[in-house]
């Protein structure tokens, strides 16, 4: 969220009886919107076990754009929408 230089960025995290969702909502600057646009194709990357289970501390290397595949790969679902002017984000993860 920081590098569509959002300002209020808000996080929470549900846990539900079979699943979380974490939420992330945030405003963004109109400009970095193609940022917006890689971050949806990134967390639309279909789920994959083995990076799930074997590649978790990849996510932490400075290639920010290679950690948001390696996340999409790891979340179930993935929901992401612009809605007066705030973006959410919304990520689902099976226990």
């Amino acid at each position: 969220m920081l590098s569509i230089e959002a300002t209020n960025i808000n996080v929470n995290i549900e846990n539900k009886a079979d699943h979380y969702i974490i939420t992330i909502k945030s405003d963004y600057s109109e400009e970095k919107y193609k940022r917006i646009e890689k971050l949806m194709r990134a967390l639309t990357s279909p789920k994959t076990e083995e990076i799930e289970e074997y590649y978790w501390e990849l996510t932490g290397e400075s290639d920010t754009d290679t950690e948001l595949y390696l996340v999409g790969m790891m979340v179930d679902k993935s929901e992401i929408s612009i809605v007066d002017n705030m973006l959410e984000l919304k990520l689902y993860k099976c226990k």
